[in-house]
């Protein structure tokens, strides 16, 4: 396994918390931001939204 894909594949488990329900339901990945990576303050460690579905009713 390549380091490239290992860098984007942590990229977007971290961008994605519910990774496996997205990938699963076929849901869109969030984008990574790739300035909270590996340093800096508390940003891009806990603060990526799960998948929201806006379509149904409340």
């Amino acid at each position: 396994m390549s380091k490239l894909y290992r860098h984007r594949s942590r990229s977007v488990r971290s961008a994605n918390p519910d990774l496996v329900e997205r990938q699963r339901r076929n849901l869109p990945l969030n984008p990574y931001d790739r300035e909270t990576f590996y340093g800096g303050d508390e940003r891009g460690y806990i603060d990526y939204p799960r998948y929201v579905d806006t379509s149904v009713a409340a």
